[in-house]
C-alpha cells in the first residue's frame, strides 16, 4: 500500500515554471525602473514628450506581459499541483465520493448505505479523484476571488475617530 500523497510521476513538464517565475520578476523590476523614470524625468520639450510617451507605453506593455505571466503561472502552478498529487481511495470511498459529488444524477446505487461497493459503479477510482480535485481547484479559485473583492474594501475603509 502506497503511504506518501505524493505520486512518483517525474516534474519534468513543469520545468518552466521556475524561469517563468524568475523572468517575471525580472519584468517587474525593469517596469519598477521604468516607473521610477516615468515619475523623476520632467518634460522641457516635444522631444522629452514623445520620449516621455514611448516609456508610458513600454511601461503599460511590460505591465501587461507581467500580468499575463502572473495568470499563466497561477494556472500552471494549480494544474502541476493537482497533477502531483495521489489520493489513494477505497472502494467504498469510491463510491461515497462520487455520490456526493454526483450533481447530474448519472451514479447508480447511491440509495445504498455507505461503504457498499456497489455504489455508482459507472465512476472509477481515476473519475472521482479528477472530479474530487477539480471541486477543490474551483473552491480554491472562488476563495481567490473572494480575496480579490475583499483587498477592494478594505482599502476603502476608514476610521473615523471622534
Amino acid at each position: 500500500a502506497e503511504t506518501s500523497v505524493l505520486s512518483s510521476r517525474s516534474d519534468s513538464d513543469a520545468n518552466f515554471i521556475g524561469p517563468l517565475y524568475l523572468a517575471t520578476a525580472g519584468l517587474f523590476f525593469l517596469s519598477a525602473l521604468l516607473g521610477w523614470y516615468i515619475s523623476v524625468s520632467s518634460i522641457m520639450n516635444t522631444r522629452h514628450k514623445r520620449n516621455r510617451m514611448i516609456f508610458i507605453t513600454l511601461f503599460i506593455a511590460l505591465m501587461t506581459l507581467i500580468l499575463a505571466s502572473l495568470i499563466a503561472l497561477f494556472a500552471a502552478s494549480i494544474f502541476f499541483s493537482a497533477s502531483f498529487v495521489n489520493i489513494p481511495l477505497t472502494e467504498s470511498q469510491r463510491g461515497n465520493l462520487a455520490c456526493i459529488l454526483d450533481q447530474t444524477g448519472s451514479c447508480t446505487g447511491c440509495d445504498l448505505p455507505e461503504g457498499d461497493p456497489d455504489r455508482c459503479p459507472q465512476r472509477t477510482v481515476r473519475d472521482v479523484t479528477k472530479l474530487f480535485k477539480t471541486a477543490v481547484s474551483a473552491i480554491l479559485m472562488i476563495y481567490a476571488v473572494s480575496a480579490w473583492r475583499m483587498r477592494k474594501h478594505i482599502q476603502m475603509y476608514q476610521i473615523e475617530y471622534v
